[in-house]
């Protein structure tokens, strides 16, 4: 998707450029837990074009599973978030300080849009960081069909 027109903001209010013509907009947003307050632990959105979520879930965790031998798919299910379609998949794998856990969330935007939010941490800690991403989950907010951080954190 291209950002045409007026600079924008992208995560940052202080921050506005205009991106080079043909240039598409891939903003991550990024939360991680402060190494003082618990696991370490990382959030991530990110807006994507899609048709179909389980299709595009189905085939980035393919790519998971080719580029590690360790990958093990723990949950899939269909679900709701902000009153829209979404699907969930939690995986695992062997890293070098363990095994991580990520649950990965597929939300239907408007159109051809969808939106990933990806949680990550030790497996070991996972439990424990459940419930502060479900926090998230449910405040969980499209503003006419464009992501509002401002909305989610609310």
């Amino acid at each position: 998707m291209v950002v045409p027109g007026p600079p924008s903001t992208h995560g940052y209010p202080e921050l506005a450029f205009r991106a080079p013509e043909g240039w598409q907009e891939r903003t991550v947003l990024s939360f991680a837990l402060p190494r003082d307050a618990g696991p370490a632990t990382t959030v991530m959105v990110r807006r994507i074009e899609c048709f179909d979520i389980t299709a595009h879930a189905a085939r980035e965790l393919m790519k998971q599973a080719k580029a590690s031998p360790s990958f093990e798919l723990l949950d899939a299910r269909p679900r709701t978030v902000a009153g829209r379609n979404a699907v969930e998949h939690v995986v695992a794998w062997a890293a070098n300080e363990g095994r991580v856990e990520q649950r990965i969330v597929h939300v239907e935007g408007e159109a051809a849009t969808a939106y990933v939010l990806v949680c990550t941490c030790a497996e070991t800690d996972a439990p424990w960081v459940a419930a502060s991403f479900d926090e998230l989950l449910a405040t969980f907010r499209i503003q006419g069909g464009v992501f509002d951080a401002r909305e989610a954190v609310r």
